[in-house]
Order: structure tokens, then C-alpha cells, then sequence
């Protein structure tokens, strides 16, 4: 299990991702033959919650960058958002920055 987070107060979009009409976040990530898409799955965290899984998990294998473009709607007010990858089934990720 892996996360990565940020304070949304530190980015220049702030805690409104919808500003300027903006309804997708693009994320890449590359993938590494050592992860078991069975087993395993890539998440992004809005505020307390697990908003989307990404839903092709064999590309979790794949060594190559690899676009996750996410629907932004019904996300506001963002005050702490995370990347992450975790066991199917298994908790997501570690506790956030204080």
C-alpha cells in the first residue's frame, strides 16, 4: 500500500477544482510488472473519501505512463486529496498530513 497526499491550501487551484469551468483531473502514473492487477488497485482520496478506483487495473503492470482522466463532478471543496494504490478489499491508504 502507497499513498501520496496534498494540502490543497499549498496548490494555486486551491479548494475550488471546478474553477473556470474544469470537470476533469488528469492524473498519469506508470506501472510496474511487479503489481498484481488481482490484488491491487489505484485510488484517488477527496477530502475523507475514496472518490474513484481506477478501473483497468491490468495497466497497474504496464512499464509505461499511462493517462486516468477523472470525472470532477460532485467534488467541491477540496481540503485534502491523495493518490494511491492498495490491496483490493484492504485499507486505503495511510492517515493524512495533519
Amino acid at each position: 500500500m502507497s499513498e501520496i497526499s496534498v494540502d490543497p491550501a499549498n496548490l494555486l487551484i486551491g479548494r475550488d477544482w471546478t474553477k473556470g469551468g474544469a470537470t476533469t483531473l488528469t492524473v498519469w502514473f506508470y506501472g510496474d510488472p511487479n503489481n498484481n492487477p488481482a490484488t491491487s488497485q489505484l485510488y484517488v482520496r477527496f477530502n475523507d473519501t475514496v472518490q474513484r478506483i481506477y478501473a483497468d487495473s491490468a495497466n497497474l503492470t504496464r512499464a509505461r505512463w499511462t493517462q486516468w482522466n477523472i470525472d470532477l463532478t460532485g467534488i467541491t471543496n477540496v481540503t485534502k486529496f491523495a493518490v494511491g494504490i492498495s490491496k483490493i478489499g484492504g485499507r486505503f491508504g495511510r492517515p493524512y498530513y495533519s
